[in-house]
């Protein structure tokens, strides 16, 4: 806004042209005022640039062009944020590895990024929580087959007690099939006579 007002009283300064000639029917007083709001535009916007100490001593020609020169300066700073940024961006699409459609500007550009970057995080996610499902069913399946293990166990050793009983008998049939052979054996001539 301040910058405008500058603009309209330096404007005032400039020649006019009308059918008389020059300024030359202005008075003193109008172009001291035309001056004085001048110098206070330079002395609000060397307040709002918050430049160095501003020289209120300077004559308006001076202030003025320590003025512009704060706007040079702003200006090359504000060029090379710009620069910066550019940079910036022209790394992340080459990291992303996005193509550029003409001459699109830093602000189109990064918000390509930003929905590049929230369209894989979004996969990332995705894949996540799929991973997670599948670590899930995984320990519930090898849950399942623990219980199914311990089952087989118990039942491997149940069998292992029915064999050792069974065995146990076999030995004492044999045991007592022996004996009996023997008996019979023993036995034998009265048998034949």
């Amino acid at each position: 806004m301040s910058g405008k007002r500058v603009f309209s009283v330096l404007l005032l300064l400039i020649p006019l042209t009308s059918g008389a000639g020059l300024m030359k029917y202005s008075t003193c007083a109008t172009i001291q005022y035309q001056l004085s709001l001048i110098g206070d535009s330079i002395r609000h916007e060397a307040r709002n640039f918050q430049s160095a100490p501003f020289y209120a001593g300077e004559t308006v020609d001076v202030r003025l062009r320590l003025l512009l020169d704060a706007y040079h300066n702003r200006i090359a700073q504000y060029q090379q944020y710009g620069n910066q940024m550019s940079t910036f961006v022209q790394g992340k699409l080459k990291q992303f590895n996005l193509p550029v459609d003409g001459l699109e500007n830093n602000i189109s550009l990064i918000e390509k990024i930003f929905s590049t970057v929230e369209d894989r995080n979004a996969f990332q996610r995705l894949q996540v929580t799929e991973q997670k499902q599948s670590n899930q069913n995984v320990t519930a399946e090898i849950a399942e087959n623990q219980k199914l293990l311990e089952t087989l166990k118990l039942q491997s050793q149940q069998l292992q007690l029915q064999l050792a009983g069974l065995n146990e008998t076999l030995a004492l049939v044999e045991t007592e099939n022996k004996k009996l052979q023997a008996t019979i054996n023993d036995n034998a001539p009265h048998v034949r006579g």
